[in-house]
C-alpha cells in the first residue's frame, strides 16, 4: 500500500519517515525547493527515540510512476483551488441537469436555461470565495465553457441515478454546498430547489 504525507515537515516527516525506515511504500507531497532537498540529504529525523536518515520519495517521483502507467497527469501548485474548481462544476451541473431532468445543451437551448445554469454557477463560485478560495480566470472560462456548450449532452451521474429511480449523492454534493453558503449568509435558490427535489425522491423511494 502506498501511503502520501501532504509535506514532510515535523509532523508528516516525522511519521512518514519512520514508516519509511520500517519499509513502507511512502510518498511525500512537497514544494519543489523541499523535494530537490530531500533528494539530494535525504529526510533527516532527530529525536529521543533514535536519530535517523532516509531516503524518500516525494511528489516528482510519483508523478514519474503514474505518468509512466499512461495517465495523463499535471502538477498541481493549489490543491485546493483544483479541488474547488471540481466541485463548483460538480454541484452546479448536478443542480441543473437533475432540476430540469435534461443535458446540458437541452438546458441551453431554452429561452432562460442559459442564464439559469449561469447564475448558479455564480452563486456556487460566490461560495467558494467565502470559503476563500477564488477560482482561476482560466478554470472559470474552461468550466463556464463546459456548462453553456448548447451541443453538450453532459448530464451529471446524480441525474442518472434519479432516473433509475435510484438513491442519490444530493447530501453529499447540494447538501454540503448550500451548508456552506448558509454559513457565509449566502442563497442559491435554484440549488436550493433541485436539492428539494433530490430529498423527496430519496422520501419516496424509501417509503417503497
Amino acid at each position: 500500500m502506498l501511503i502520501l504525507f501532504l509535506g514532510a515537515g515535523g509532523t508528516g516527516g516525522y511519521f512518514g519517515g519512520r514508516l519509511a525506515q520500517a519499509g513502507k511504500d511512502v510518498v511525500f507531497l512537497v514544494r519543489p525547493g523541499r523535494q530537490a532537498q530531500l533528494a539530494r540529504d535525504g529526510l533527516r529525523i532527530t529525536s529521543p527515540f533514535g536519530d535517523a536518515r532516509v531516503a524518500v520519495r516525494a511528489v516528482q517521483r510519483a508523478y514519474e510512476d503514474l505518468a509512466g502507467a499512461g495517465f495523463d497527469l499535471a502538477l498541481c501548485a493549489d490543491v485546493r483551488r483544483e479541488m474547488w474548481e471540481k466541485y463548483v462544476f460538480l454541484a452546479t451541473l448536478a443542480a441543473m441537469t437533475c432540476l430540469l431532468r435534461a443535458s446540458v445543451g437541452e438546458i441551453c437551448a431554452t429561452r432562460h436555461g442559459r442564464g439559469l445554469m449561469l447564475e448558479t454557477f455564480a452563486g456556487c463560485q460566490a461560495v467558494a470565495r467565502a470559503e476563500g478560495v477564488e477560482l482561476s480566470e482560466q478554470g472559470r472560462r474552461h468550466t463556464e465553457g463546459f456548462l453553456t456548450d448548447p451541443a453538450s449532452t453532459l448530464t451529471a451521474s446524480m441525474l442518472r441515478d434519479l432516473e433509475k429511480g435510484g438513491r442519490t449523492e444530493a447530501d453529499h454534493v447540494l447538501g454540503d454546498m448550500l451548508e456552506r453558503a448558509a454559513a457565509h449568509g449566502l442563497r442559491l435558490p435554484l440549488l436550493e430547489a433541485a436539492y428539494a427535489q433530490l430529498q423527496a425522491h430519496e422520501r419516496r423511494i424509501a417509503g417503497r
